[in-house]
């Protein structure tokens, strides 16, 4: 059986458009038996449906409660206080052993992922050199051209949302696990505009930093900026 690659920004859009405007339209008129019964134009004009009802729903949310979502995950559990890393320069490496080199990086990749400025390929080259053993284990399928097929139907979903990641910042990274595993926050703006955060975990395996999940969170407070501003990716070489 095919493994799909699943995305944390599908399970926050699941989540934003079930939790707080109900079934859409798509999901309500249509079962799994129906929706191979619907010739293309049919079903892009039902998909286009769901995409502006889903961009409705979170403008007249937004507008309506401006602070419920703070409030309701305030309810939730305290929040994390952590510092915020800026202007530190991405570095393209083969491996790495430092974390917060680490987090810099792989907030620049999933970055260009969403945004679809990234290719599949670069993408899956990303999640074998990168990704730990478990997450491509369950999430890979080890032929190539499936996880490809797979990384571009995800794309195509962000295509379809019409959603654009603006900006991100990212936190320091927290170790735990006897410093092998860690995790650290992204803060990303969105163009609809809301910021949606999410939690990135890494893991050590032979000494070195490995991708390990990304998945949607609630948010952490600021504390201090490390420098000041964003730097391009830049790549450095390796000393022999």
């Amino acid at each position: 059986m095919k493994k799909t690659i699943i995305i944390s920004l599908l399970t926050s859009t699941i989540f934003l458009s079930g939790c707080l405007f109900g079934k859409t339209p798509l999901d309500q008129a249509l079962n799994e038996v129906e929706k191979e019964k619907l010739n293309k134009a049919e079903l892009e004009a039902l998909e286009q449906e769901e995409v502006e009802e889903y961009v409705k729903g979170l403008h007249e949310f937004y507008e309506e409660n401006p602070k419920s979502v703070e409030e309701a995950l305030s309810e939730l559990e305290e929040l994390e206080e952590l510092n915020v890393l800026d202007n530190m320069k991405v570095k393209v490496l083969s491996e790495y052993d430092d974390p917060t080199e680490f987090a810099l990086y792989v907030s620049d990749i999933l970055f260009k992922f969403y945004n679809r400025t990234i290719s599949p390929t670069d993408y899956l080259s990303f999640l074998n050199e990168h990704a730990s053993h478990e997450f491509k284990r369950d999430f890979l399928t080890g032929d190539a051209e499936d996880d490809l097929l797979n990384i571009q139907a995800v794309q195509a979903t962000f295509e379809d949302h019409q959603v654009l990641h603006t900006s991100y910042k990212v936190s320091e990274v927290k170790l735990k696990g006897g410093q092998r595993e860690g995790y650290f926050y992204r803060a990303v703006v969105l163009d609809v505009p809301i910021e949606q955060h999410y939690m990135v975990t890494i893991k050590k395996e032979n000494n070195m930093w490995k991708f390990h999940e990304d998945k949607a969170s609630v948010p952490f407070v600021e504390l201090d900026y490390i420098e000041s501003k964003k730097e391009e990716t830049i790549i450095e070489e390796e000393d022999e």
